[in-house]
């Protein structure tokens, strides 16, 4: 394409994450500051006293934001990109190739076993893969989810409204 720019994969996420970033609610941006506190084991009162909307966090959250890219595909950013700046991208670099989720089969699961939770169809994978034995931490079968997944696009019903809704996110084992 003539009139294409093509960015590194790195520099697209840096460029989605501040894009993110800016248009971010209030309320998400003390949940991410939250966390990357907690999971900085800070104490409780220095979470309350943080100034969240100070830019002492933006970085730690761009760095959060480009945490969340690294496994989707390519076309997945691109087409956000082009949304956002109305011009035709192309990214050199490819994503990360997770482990598939158990469920769903797309490429979520950072560690297989680690319970991680697919942000797909919102199964934790607890390491099972016998569809048959009920998962104490999903409340129901791997097969249950399967089937829940193929009808809903979601491993459960209550997850529904939370789980990705673009067909090209990730990749498909």
């Amino acid at each position: 394409m003539p009139n294409q720019i093509i960015i590194s994969r790195e520099d697209a996420m840096t460029l989605l994450a501040w894009q993110k970033l800016l248009t971010m609610h209030p309320e998400k941006r003390k949940d991410i500051v939250a966390e990357l506190l907690i999971e900085s084991d800070k104490a409780d009162e220095e979470i309350e006293d943080a100034h969240i909307d100070g830019p002492e966090y933006n970085h730690d959250i761009v760095d959060y934001l480009r945490s969340g890219l690294l496994n989707v595909t390519n076309e997945f950013i691109v087409e956000d990109l082009r949304d956002l700046y109305h011009h035709e991208i192309g990214i050199e670099g490819e994503p990360l190739l997770y482990e598939p989720c158990p469920c769903c089969g797309y490429r979520t699961v950072e560690e297989s076993g680690a319970y991680d939770v697919c942000p797909n169809c919102y199964w934790e994978d607890d390491g099972n893969d016998d569809p048959t034995k009920y998962s104490s931490v999903n409340h129901l079968t791997l097969q249950q989810g399967r089937d829940n997944y193929k009808a809903m696009g979601a491993s459960d019903p209550a997850y529904i409204d939370i789980v990705n809704k673009h067909p090209n996110k990730y990749l498909k084992a």
